[in-house]
């Protein structure tokens, strides 16, 4: 750059800054009128020049230019979408790369959680059906051997023989309608058939059938006493295959000398109006590793000490029928000290359309044979 003043040029001085790399002025003299600057980032200036004569007299204006410094092509706009498009694409493909490995890895974990339940299921299945085929075995050799007698021995088992036949038969038929309960509660067909009575009465009546099997297995036997009337909506029936199984089952893992009581309480508060019944013994107990498994389907508590376990249905059918009534069932075991099974109904009105002829009375309902050779088996 330079002054254009001839007049003893030599003296002549100047000042020169770049805008925005560098704000301060820096004054030289003619000697040098050259400014260099290095290292300038991207962006836009403006180099300004002024200049004085050898008066000292100074143009304020001036001269100026704009300088435009561009970026490397690596540091454009263009430049860092690209990165980011890169990055972005980085991280969505990690993803999913990851996301395929866990659903691989769950994928497999299902594959294995199904194969380990269902060869469960198959050695739960062979198991049901080993002791279904012994219970059937059992009354159908009883019957098979007193047919025989009577054959042989007409005057002697012609009075007797009809009687063992026809107890042998009901557990024949209590077996195949356990069976039947469990078609009939997955297709949904199982219906309720209440009546509107006394169920407080009832309950006693079933329980005094048991007195018998436990004087003869050693057991003391509590039975609810005489109180007060209990009026609600219940199904005869499937409440006496529920007790049926649950007081059965607490007789037959009581060992002599132990004691199986049965007892039921109104409850009621603000919101609900219930039925509590409790089947309490003092036997085995159920280990902490069956407590949540006791009624699922097939699943049997394994007693080396029984000669058979029973068919693995019976508190799968206890469950679901409370549950069709409902009610909820719970229970609480401690091992070698016994358990508690504790059903709770609700105390309703009459239901007009779940009651058919609608009668208040007692019907008659059979109780099942409780003969030390008949037993429910349930666990």
């Amino acid at each position: 750059f330079v002054a254009l003043d001839f007049t003893n040029p030599d003296e002549n001085n100047y000042a020169y800054r770049l805008e925005g790399f560098n704000d301060q002025w820096i004054y030289t003299d003619y000697s040098k009128r050259i400014a260099t600057y290095t290292n300038i980032p991207p962006g836009n200036y403006l180099f300004q020049v002024k200049g004085s004569n050898n008066h000292g007299v100074w143009n304020e204006e001036g001269a100026s230019v704009k300088i435009v410094i561009l970026p490397p092509w690596w540091a454009t706009t263009w430049a860092y979408l690209l990165y980011a498009l890169i990055i972005i694409s980085i991280i969505y493909f990690t993803w999913k790369l990851q996301l395929r490995r866990i659903r691989i890895k769950h994928d497999y974990k299902m594959s294995k959680f199904e194969s380990d339940k269902m060869h469960e299921l198959d050695n739960l299945k062979s198991r049901f059906f080993a002791n279904i085929s012994h219970e059937f075995r059992t009354p159908l050799t009883v019957i098979q051997g007193i047919a025989s007698q009577i054959e042989n021995h007409p005057e002697k088992w012609m009075r007797q023989g009809p009687k063992k036949i026809m107890k042998q038969s009901e557990v024949l038929l209590r077996l195949v309608n356990q069976m039947l309960d469990i078609s009939k509660l997955e297709a949904g067909r199982l219906q309720l058939r209440n009546i509107h009575g006394d169920i407080s009465q009832f309950i006693r009546y079933v329980s005094n059938s048991f007195q018998g099997l436990a004087e003869s297995k050693g057991i003391e036997y509590r039975m609810p006493e005489e109180g007060n009337s209990i009026f609600t909506d219940y199904d005869p029936e499937k409440l006496m295959q529920v007790l049926t199984n649950l007081i059965s089952n607490a007789i037959k893992f009581t060992p002599a000398g132990g004691t199986v009581s049965l007892e039921f309480v109104s409850v009621s508060n603000s919101s609900s109006n219930n039925l509590e019944i409790r089947v309490t013994d003092t036997g085995k107990g159920i280990p902490k590793a069956d407590m949540e498994r006791i009624f699922e389907r097939f699943y049997q508590i394994y007693d080396k000490n029984l000669r058979s376990t029973g068919t693995g249905l019976g508190l799968t059918i206890t469950k679901e029928l409370v549950k069709l009534m409902k009610g909820e069932i719970r229970v609480s075991s401690e091992e070698g000290k016994g358990s508690e099974f504790t059903i709770s109904l609700p105390i309703t009105h009459r239901a007009p359309e779940e009651q058919g002829s609608g009668n208040s009375r007692m019907h008659p309902v059979v109780v099942p044979s409780t003969s030390s050779s008949s037993e429910t088996e349930v666990q």
